[in-house]
């Protein structure tokens, strides 16, 4: 019996550039982060969604996912640097209010790694309080010129 365990937890062992493959894999997915600025807009939920996913898109940001149903837009990771990385990536939250009225909250965060002989797992993400403030100036700009 101890024999058959031993074999059964043998065959699902991984071997080291498979768990660092996977911990790279999972260190870069979008992972939630509190905080971030929030405003409201005096626009129905669906033409508030639609008018943040155009002014990002205009801004240059490319989306990974915009879920509708959500209420979540996340961009994809923007990797700077050279064996010092830096990955920045924004997520946008909007939240139906009612009676017309939008709630937009913006989270700008980074992740760092280091990219020498092997790859490193990124860092936990971070939130930048100043980039957030600023994507939430140009997104509630763009919605309200819409």
């Amino acid at each position: 019996m101890v024999a058959f365990t031993f074999a059964a937890s043998c065959v699902f062992a991984e071997s080291r550039s498979e768990r660092k493959a996977r911990e790279r894999a999972e260190s870069e997915a979008p992972t939630k982060v509190a905080g971030g600025p929030t405003f409201t807009l005096e626009l129905a939920y669906g033409d508030a969604f639609a008018a943040i996913v155009r002014s990002l898109q205009k801004a240059d940001y490319s989306i990974e996912t915009a879920n509708k149903d959500a209420g979540a837009i996340i961009t994809t990771l923007t990797v700077t640097g050279g064996y010092r990385q830096t990955g920045t990536r924004a997520q946008v939250t909007v939240i139906d209010e009612g009676s017309g009225k939008t709630t937009v909250k913006v989270a700008v965060t980074t992740q760092k790694r280091y990219n020498g002989l092997q790859t490193e797992a990124w860092s936990d993400a971070k939130l930048d309080a100043e980039q957030s403030q600023k994507l939430a100036a140009l997104l509630q700009s763009a919605a309200v010129a819409k």
